[in-house]
């Protein structure tokens, strides 16, 4: 690939430090990669260069095209050192245990173990009373102290400093001034159990260095180069611990793009890149990549028009080396998952690859409607996460009562039956251990036994309390009602049964009820909702019986399949083809319950999801007069006011991406939508 001049530029760019600010799709990792072969070829050694990356699937790639380039050019050395933050951490950590100037720790990743000890620290510092007004089904608490938690650590703050900032122009800071000793019961119990959480790893390392000038010796100024990429996901801890490794030798490059800044709810701090570096590092040069060669320039204008609305960022534009090529348009469906097939179908039969098209969603949730349609249609998918709709408690709680209810299950093998009795016996939690739970499995299966033997087993266990066995016996009772029904009439509609068995257990306030945080509540109860209406679109049991195991058997092949992401995970990636579905008031900007989202970091996100696009957008959102008029009327303005307005101008207050009509945010104030969009159909 030949370089432009402002790549070559950077390239050949040594011995200062440096902040390159990139476009998407503008080269570069290929520029970051071609530095390091520049910097080997004129003699600095492999051991002195430093490479950090803010993400796993990053590092990868990045090995990957390093590997390929220092094959190409001859260089027989191995590669530089290619590490996350966390991993850089956790090596250096591991270091100094060693060393025997740390104690010996576990890294602790099961996230329900976190969530369950900053519920535990609640409960020992607030009164019973207080602990269920705040963690309810409405309403979790875990969720704002996790929020405080994450940001006293990546802040590296003490927790009344960091209590005192974030809560600075909150009018209800009393009402969770528990959290400050919460936070010092929580990590008093995490240090007693010598866990570390990820959070843990470079906030503990900082705050070692700080009291440890030996130990800093040890590992700064090492290197002669330290190459940091994607710095604009960067927090202050990393940052801090970043100078503590550069010492007075290392040359620094930080290269990143501010306007993809999409991780501030796990501590990035925007303002690194836009102000501090160049504070800290005053010498730096300042460089930029402002072209890509991703997408035309419709969707370049697009994305610069809706990016322009951000305060924290450069004063720069991504141009587009072609004028024609990417086309933009609004998809207006009721169903984002029948219009999500439709369009991946056109374009396979027209010879597009299933993996050069993805679907990227705000949240999971919003992805299972989605895999399930296109996985009943025989479209392969690949997940870029373990939230397949296969492994959702809701897919199997639904395949289960089915299969139940037309009595399939006993001819199933004894343990396959028994997993699907299990299923139902644990989602949602009853309160019942595993142990016992367990117990009625093996007997089940030894005995070659059915669903009520399985659940009678519960209610006979001395370890089960007496106010949970009341709802097993709902359970067994809902149950055998479904199976005689369909023993009646097996054509009765599932959805209907569905919903009366979810009714009957009230299933649903037991979710809300046992969900750790509002997230979790939220995802579940969302995708069970999604589950409900898939159901809704077949007709008996069988049906969807028949349509679960079709989506069961089928098989992921990796790289062959339609991506479908979350948006936070596609960073980086790029499709022919991008469908972002449910662009609704909620989902963009998203909003939980009470929070206010920021808008910034909302509209820097809906920016990734856009410019992941290379020759066809299409955003999804429901039916709207008010915005078919408004894009119509754009096509009739002016060129120089197309090319001044976006296809739904952000408001810098509250407004989002589409307009208020079809329940998503838009601020129309200062112009129509533009010719570079067009409604699809």
């Amino acid at each position: 690939m030949k370089l432009t001049s402002g790549q070559v530029k950077i390239v050949k760019t040594h011995g200062k430090n440096m902040l390159i600010n990139s476009a998407p799709g503008s080269g570069k990792t290929t520029t970051l990669c071609h530095m390091i072969v520049q910097l080997v070829k004129d003699g600095v050694l492999v051991s002195d260069i430093l490479i950090l990356m803010f993400g796993n699937d990053a590092k990868k790639q990045f090995e990957a095209k390093l590997l390929e380039l220092f094959k190409e050019e001859g260089i027989t050395q191995k590669l530089p050192s290619v590490l996350t933050y966390h991993s850089l951490a956790n090596r250096l950590l591991g270091f100094f245990v060693k060393a025997g100037m740390i104690p010996q720790f576990q890294l602790e990743t099961a996230r329900f173990r976190y969530d369950l000890n900053l519920l535990n620290a609640i409960k020992q510092v607030i009164p019973k009373d207080k602990v269920k007004k705040f963690q309810n089904k409405d309403e979790k608490i875990v969720d704002e102290f996790k929020s405080f938690v994450e940001y006293t650590k990546s802040w590296v703050l003490t927790p009344d400093v960091a209590f005192d900032k974030m809560y600075e122009s909150k009018s209800d800071k009393k009402s969770v001034d528990f959290f400050i000793p919460a936070y010092e019961v929580f990590e008093e119990h995490r240090k007693q159990s010598g866990v570390k959480y990820f959070s843990d790893l470079v906030k503990d390392l900082v705050l070692f260095f700080r009291s440890n000038p030996k130990a800093v010796s040890m590992i700064g100024d090492k290197k002669d180069y330290v190459i940091v990429d994607e710095f604009q996901d960067s927090s202050q801890a990393q940052f801090e611990m970043l100078k503590f490794i550069n010492g007075e030798r290392a040359n620094v490059i930080a290269c990143g793009d501010i306007d993809q800044s999409i991780f501030t709810f796990a501590g990035a701090d925007p303002k690194l890149m836009l102000q501090t570096f160049k504070e800290t590092y005053s010498d730096a040069e300042v460089a930029s990549l402002s072209t890509t060669f991703r997408f035309q320039s419709d969707l370049s204008s697009l994305s610069n028009n809706l990016i322009k609305n951000n305060t924290l960022r450069f004063d720069t534009k991504c141009k587009s080396l072609k004028e024609d090529g990417t086309k933009c348009y609004i998809s207006m469906a009721t169903d984002y998952a029948k219009d999500a097939y439709s369009l991946i179908k056109e374009r396979h039969d027209k010879g597009m690859k299933y993996s050069d098209m993805a679907v990227l969603v705000r949240v999971y949730a919003d992805a299972l409607p989605i895999e399930l349609e296109l996985r009943k249609m025989g479209i392969p998918c690949t997940m870029l996460s373990d939230n397949s709709c296969v492994k959702s408690n809701e897919f199997k709680l639904a395949y289960a009562l089915f299969k139940i209810a037309m009595k399939q299950d006993m001819n199933m093998p004894a343990n396959e039956r028994a997993d699907l009795y299990k299923v139902i016996a644990k989602f949602p939690s009853k309160g019942v251990s595993n142990a016992v739970i367990n117990d009625a499995y093996n007997k089940t299966v030894y005995r070659n036994e059915g669903f009520e033997f399985f659940l009678s087993q519960i209610t006979y266990s001395n370890a089960v309390q007496k106010f949970i066995k009341p709802k097993i016996f709902k359970i067994i009772e809902s149950v055998l009602d479904l199976k005689g029904i369909c023993e009646v009439d097996p054509n009765s509609y599932a959805v209907d049964l569905l919903d009366k068995y979810i009714r009957n257990t009230k299933l649903k306030k037991d979710l809300s009820y046992n969900s750790m945080t509002e997230q979790e509540c939220e995802d579940t109860l969302k995708r069970m909702e999604h589950v409900i209406g898939f159901i809704a679109k077949l007709s008996n049991p069988q049906s969807v019986i028949d349509a679960f195991e079709d989506i069961k058997r089928s098989i992921d092949i990796v790289g062959e399949g339609v991506t479908i992401s979350s948006v936070h995970k596609a960073k980086g990636l790029e499709w022919d083809f991008v469908y972002i579905p449910n662009v609704v008031d909620g989902a963009w900007p998203y909003t939980k319950h009470k929070i206010e989202p920021c808008i910034e970091t909302e509209r820097r996100l809906f920016y990734v999801a856009i410019s992941r696009a290379i020759k066809e957008l299409f955003i999804h959102t429901v039916e709207s007069k008010e915005l078919f008029t408004a894009i119509r009327k754009g096509h009739e303005k002016s060129e120089i006011e197309k090319k001044s307005v976006m296809m739904s101008r952000l408001s810098r207050k509250t407004n989002f991406v589409l307009e208020t009509e079809f329940k998503t945010r838009l601020d129309l104030s200062d112009g129509l939508i533009p010719k570079h969009i067009e409604i699809y159909g």
